[in-house]
C-alpha cells in the first residue's frame, strides 16, 4: 500500500513480528487531522483506537464491564497510547485500512464504495502478505469494509472471522462495535495477553 510516509512510518514502527489477528478498517482519516490509530500523540476523535482498547483490554462483555469502562479516563488511556500501541504489537494485534488514502470530504457512501473497489487488488495483496500460509484471522472493521472486501478475501482463502459487519466506532457506533467484537473474539478464542 501507498500510505502517506508519516503514516507509512507509524504502521511500520507497531508492526508485530507474528501477527494473532490482522484489522482492516476503512480509511485513515484525513491527513490535516493529525490523526491516525497508530499516531500516539492523539488527543482527540481517536475513537477506533479508544474502543479497541477497551475491547481488548479492559472487557466490554457485560453491563458491569461497560459501567467500568465509563469510568475509565479516556485521557489517561491517550496520555499513555504509546504503551497501549506497544502491547497491542507485542500482542501480536494489528491494523491496516482498505484503502491508503483518506476519503474525500462528505463522500457520499456509493463514492466510498467505489473507492474501496477501486483499491481492493492493493488490500487483497497486502492481507495475503501479512497472514501469507498461517490462516491468521482477519477482521473486517465497518459496514463498507465487509461488504466490498469479505468475500473477494474469502475467495483468497484468507480467514475473515466476521459474518457479517462490525460497525466502525465513529459517529455512535460504539456500543455495536464493543459488542460485535467482543463476542467475535470470545467465540474464536482470541484475547489480550496478562499483564500491562
Amino acid at each position: 500500500m501507498a500510505y502517506a510516509s508519516h503514516f507509512e512510518a507509524a504502521l511500520r514502527r507497531y508492526r508485530p513480528l507474528q501477527f494473532r489477528a490482522v484489522f482492516v478498517a476503512e480509511a485513515p482519516p484525513a491527513f490535516e487531522t493529525g490523526r491516525f490509530f497508530y499516531f500516539p500523540d492523539v488527543h482527540r476523535a481517536d475513537t477506533l483506537f479508544l474502543e479497541m482498547m477497551k475491547v481488548l483490554y479492559f472487557g466490554t462483555n457485560d453491563r458491569e464491564s461497560d459501567e467500568r469502562n465509563e469510568r475509565i479516563r479516556v485521557a489517561d488511556i491517550r496520555r499513555t497510547k504509546a504503551r497501549w500501541l506497544k502491547r497491542f504489537q507485542d500482542d501480536g494485534f494489528y491494523l491496516i485500512d482498505a484503502s491508503d488514502q483518506p476519503m474525500p470530504e462528505a463522500a457520499s457512501t456509493v463514492a466510498k464504495r467505489r473507492r474501496l473497489e477501486a483499491t481492493l487488488p492493493i488490500t487483497r495483496r497486502e492481507v495475503k502478505a501479512l497472514v501469507g500460509v498461517t490462516q491468521t484471522p482477519v477482521i473486517l472493521i465497518g459496514v463498507l469494509t465487509y461488504t466490498v472486501c469479505a468475500e473477494p478475501l474469502r475467495n483468497e482463502g484468507i480467514r475473515i472471522l466476521n459474518r457479517e459487519p462490525i460497525n466502525h466506532p465513529a459517529r455512535g457506533g460504539q456500543v455495536e462495535f464493543r459488542r460485535k467484537l467482543t463476542l467475535l473474539l470470545q467465540q474464536e478464542g482470541i484475547v489480550a495477553r496478562d499483564g500491562a
